[in-house]
């Protein structure tokens, strides 16, 4: 976690990206850039410390984020944890108000998807950010 933070507070901002995506770690990489700048503590899928009880501090920090980011690549989907993670917040978010989900869309991405994925995607979101080249 960067900042210092009680994992029992949460997080203000979980990044959820596949780290062999070159792509979504370099836009990650902004966005924890300007998290750090503004104090904003956060959680990126690509430092879960392993060695830990990770499958329940992971939940946890899912639930009591205030934004959940997908950044959602043509890798994504083949990462089982991404959808998984995504899943959990989804389910919390229809239970609950938080966190936000908000996907970030990558060009690679946004080029592959039908026009209905792109919709069912700004349609059940609150906010859906498409990156174009």
């Amino acid at each position: 976690m960067s900042h210092v933070a009680h994992e029992a507070c949460g997080v203000d901002v979980f990044l959820c990206f596949n780290p062999q995506s070159n792509q979504c770690s370099s836009v990650a990489t902004i966005i924890k850039q300007r998290c750090s700048k503004r104090e904003i503590i956060y959680q990126t899928s690509d430092n879960i410390d392993f060695t830990t009880n990770w499958y329940e501090s992971m939940p946890v920090q899912i639930l009591r984020s205030k934004i959940f980011i997908p950044i959602i690549d043509e890798q994504w989907y083949s990462s089982f944890w991404c959808s998984w993670m995504l899943l959990f917040a989804l389910e919390h978010q229809n239970r609950h108000s938080l966190p936000l989900i908000m996907p970030v869309i990558l060009p690679s991405y946004g080029e592959r998807a039908s026009e209905v994925l792109i919709a069912q995607l700004t349609k059940n979101y609150k906010a859906t950010v498409m990156l174009r080249d």
